[in-house]
């Protein structure tokens, strides 16, 4: 079994319009998305939404996305 890079994921999802985008980006399909990002959200990642069997993630693991998440919003408030 690949082990998820959820940080990988997380930045195809926030640079990519839709939800295909960056699965087509990942090299996976649509439901692979979107179950690794229903995995981080009930992990407490605050992954936003657009108008795909996997590891638990750690408390650090947690951390680090949702830095990653604030970091990104705040380069898209400067723009």
């Amino acid at each position: 079994m690949k082990v998820v890079d959820y940080r990988e994921t997380l930045v195809a999802y926030l640079r990519s319009e839709s939800t295909a985008q960056a699965a087509q980006t990942l090299q996976v399909s649509v439901p692979t998305l979107s179950q690794r990002l229903k995995t981080m959200r009930k992990a407490g990642v605050k992954v936003p939404k657009k108008t795909g069997r996997t590891k638990s993630l750690s408390m650090i693991e947690v951390a680090q996305l949702n830095n990653m998440i604030i970091k990104h919003e705040k380069e898209m408030a400067k723009a």
